[in-house]
């Protein structure tokens, strides 16, 4: 059996992951899973984006 796919991430929300990793751990495990989604909220709703790389 197949795992079930993952929604695939942009480049930006994964740079900010990467990023999020700079705060302390004790505060990543209350806020990490709040902050990602916020972030992916803020950008399904952004009119325009900004393509980081190539």
């Amino acid at each position: 059996m197949t795992s079930p796919a993952r929604p695939k991430q942009s480049r930006s929300l994964r740079l900010y992951a990467r990023l999020l990793e700079l705060y302390p751990p004790s505060f990543l495990q209350r806020h990490r899973a709040e902050m990602l989604q916020n972030f992916a909220d803020l950008e399904d709703v952004a009119e325009s984006k900004a393509k980081l790389g190539c």
